[in-house]
């Protein structure tokens, strides 16, 4: 088995999902499945072996983890079975771990005013107003080029996301889906807003005489010669300290639940969906 992942890992998977998808991919099976199962031979593999391997993972209270197992396992294993080195993919009679559905709560109409106001005056404001108006993904966001905007047209394009991996720090990553490439129709105050930030960016290069090294992000760092997460870090949890008393008191970036807006939300459970804020989708 544990031959197998690796092959999986190194020689498929590797060609079929995004980056960070695969590092995930790597780290449990060498956290997680590899010590478990990767000692039976592949076509010796029982149902039992893997369902006695979700018990464990059930007792430790673990049970997204041992979900994320069960799709790694059952991938790798319809390969081996296409490929006829096993007769069956016993993850298939097994039942796979079960989750309770967790719905996403909205930040308010409050709530997202409260946030705005208290980025404004910050480097880089307009890249929350931006996400918290047109629904973006943390990534896409911090990832938002000026030549995917046009001001003129009124019309913003996505086409990367930023991601930060184990080893390689920043990097840019396509959209998850075709349906992620996707132009969306700029709100009038947001064009005014985008304009008054490039002015701004385009002042204090000038005045930092980095103009050199100008890279044309929409949200990079002082020196404009690297990209950076800060504003979803230590910035991120000043501007959102005010709404701390609504919401779960906690101001740590963290994992919303699956099909959140926003890839990764200032506070756990959280999306930038607005229901209530003009403009907001």
């Amino acid at each position: 088995m544990a031959a197998w992942l690796d092959h999986w890992l190194d020689n498929i998977a590797a060609h079929k999902v995004r980056p960070r998808t695969l590092q995930g991919y790597r780290g449990m099976v060498r956290h997680r499945i590899a010590p478990a199962l990767g000692h039976h031979r592949l076509d010796r593999l029982q149902p039992e072996h893997v369902e006695e391997f979700y018990a464990a993972m059930r007792s430790e209270g673990v049970l997204p983890t041992a979900l994320q197992c069960h799709r790694i396992l059952s991938r790798a294993l319809k390969v081996a079975m296409q490929r006829g080195k096993v007769s069956r993919n016993v993850c298939g009679l097994v039942d796979a771990p079960s989750l309770a559905r967790t719905e996403i709560q909205p930040l308010t109409a409050t709530e997202a005013r409260a946030l705005l106001d208290a980025a404004t005056g910050t480097r880089n404001a307009a890249r929350w107003s931006v996400a918290l108006s047109l629904g973006l993904r943390q990534g896409e966001a911090l990832g938002l080029t000026w030549d995917a905007v046009d001001l003129v047209a009124g019309l913003l394009t996505i086409r990367q996301a930023l991601q930060r991996l184990t080893g390689s720090g920043l990097v840019m990553v396509e959209p998850k889906s075709s349906a992620g490439r996707r132009s969306v129709a700029l709100p009038a105050p947001l064009i005014e807003g985008l304009k008054s930030h490039r002015a701004a960016q385009l002042e204090e290069r000038c005045r930092l005489a980095v103009s050199g090294r100008i890279t044309g992000w929409c949200s990079p760092s002082r020196t404009a010669s690297r990209l950076t997460r800060e504003p979803t870090t230590g910035r991120g949890r000043r501007c959102c300290s005010p709404l701390v008393s609504v919401t779960h008191g906690c101001m740590m970036p963290g994992t919303p639940p699956r099909r959140c807006c926003c890839s990764r939300a200032l506070t756990t459970g959280w999306s930038w969906r607005s229901s209530g804020i003009p403009n907001c989708r």
